[in-house]
């Protein structure tokens, strides 16, 4: 906890997308439940600032489906400097 009574996580989670391009028998997103939705880049930026973690990772239904919401996600941290 910080001096100002909040808990802030060193690494933080985010579903950058559930969408995929695979079909492994074992996932839940491939029997269609789901709609295949990004994440909203912005209120990430947001949260990271905000929690001041000093790392996060992302995963999803295939992460890299959503490659330029992760390269923006890494600028925007190597900006922080955190």
């Amino acid at each position: 906890m910080t001096s100002d009574g909040i808990y802030r996580s060193p690494t933080l989670e985010f579903l950058i997308t559930n969408a995929c391009n695979l079909r492994c028998k074992y996932c839940f997103l491939t029997n269609g439940r789901l709609g295949y939705e990004q994440a909203d880049v912005e209120t990430i930026k947001s949260f990271i600032k905000n929690k001041g973690s000093q790392s996060f990772y992302v995963f999803g239904g295939e992460p890299l489906v959503n490659i330029k919401g992760i390269c923006e996600l890494i600028d925007y941290a190597e900006s922080l400097d955190l």
